[in-house]
């Protein structure tokens, strides 16, 4: 019973989409520099736009427990591989 007292706010604890998809553009600008660096400001902001969209999205279809648990590992992430590893963590379930 109380588990279902505090499920809202677990799911209130997980990070915004923007901020999530915000780390993964910062990621891809560190580690593929002058490629992202070569991109219109504009087709960066469709990427994080998609991303956000996609994130909802997941939300919505996964539920705020899992969403958190994906958006918490993706902001741990370092590294594109690292990202991809919060991928393949979700693809094992």
């Amino acid at each position: 019973m109380a588990l279902l007292v505090l499920a809202p706010m677990l799911g209130a604890c997980a990070p915004a989409p923007a901020d999530v998809c915000q780390h993964v553009v910062d990621l891809m600008k560190k580690e593929l520099g002058e490629q992202v660096d070569a991109m219109p400001e504009e087709e960066i902001t469709k990427i994080k736009d998609n991303c956000v969209k996609e994130a909802e999205k997941e939300k919505e279809m996964k539920g705020s427990m899992e969403y958190n648990k994906q958006a918490k590992c993706v902001m741990a992430a370092t590294s594109l591989e690292g990202l991809a590893k919060c991928e393949e963590g979700d693809k094992k379930e």
